[in-house]
C-alpha cells in the first residue's frame, strides 16, 4: 500500500508469523489466491515438513497449476520413490494430527490422491523446468557459430532419451 502497487514477491516465512501460525493459517488461502505463480525452493528436507504440504495442498485446492509452479531443488533435494505426507511432520504434534485430518477431510479421494496430485505437480513442473532449460540450451548453441545443430533419426535406444523436435531428435 505505501508504494501504491500489488507486492511482487510473498514470502511465507517473512510475512506468516512464526509465532502465530495457527492464526495465519485461516489467511493462506487469500494469500496464494493473489498470486500468479508459486516459487518451491526444495531442500533435502521439503518433503518432511507438513507445512510445505499444506502451502502445496492449498495451491492445489485454489487451482494451481504445474505451468504455474516453479520447484528450484537445491543441494540434495530427492523427491524420493514414495510421496506421502503421512511421513510428513510439524514441530508439535498436535499441529501434525489436526493438518493431516484436515487434507484427509477435504480431499475428495484421502490421503491417497493427494499424494498422487502432489506427485503429479512435482514431476510435471520439475519436467517442464528441465524442457525449458533444454529448449534455452539448444538455443543458445544454434545461436552459437562454434556449435552447429543437425536433426537426426533415432538410430539407437540411448537416442530415445535425447530431446526431440518433431518426432526427430537432437542430434550435436
Amino acid at each position: 500500500a505505501q508504494y501504491r502497487r500489488e507486492p511482487i514477491v510473498w514470502l511465507d516465512r517473512l510475512c506468516i508469523d512464526q509465532t502465530a501460525i495457527t492464526e495465519s493459517l485461516p489467511l493462506l488461502p487469500v494469500y496464494l489466491a493473489g498470486c500468479n505463480s508459486l516459487l518451491v525452493l526444495a531442500g533435502p528436507t521439503y518433503m518432511q515438513r507438513l507445512w510445505c504440504w499444506v502451502e502445496i495442498f492449498v495451491w492445489l485446492e485454489i487451482g494451481g497449476e504445474a505451468r504455474d509452479t516453479v520447484i528450484l531443488p537445491l543441494a540434495n533435494f530427492s523427491l524420493g520413490d514414495e510421496i506421502d505426507v503421512r511421513r510428513a511432520t510439524c514441530y508439535l504434534p498436535e499441529d501434525t494430527d489436526r493438518l493431516l485430518s484436515t487434507v484427509d477431510a477435504s480431499t475428495l479421494h484421502g490421503v491417497e490422491a493427494f499424494n498422487g496430485r502432489v506427485r503429479a505437480l512435482f514431476v510435471r513442473a520439475l519436467f517442464l523446468r528441465e524442457s525449458d532449460r533444454s529448449l534455452r540450451s539448444v538455443r543458445s548453441r544454434t545461436r552459437s557459430p562454434s556449435h552447429k545443430l543437425s536433426i537426426g533419426r533415432f538410430s539407437s535406444a540411448r537416442d530415445s532419451a535425447r530431446p526431440r523436435i518433431g518426432g526427430q531428435i537432437v542430434v550435436e
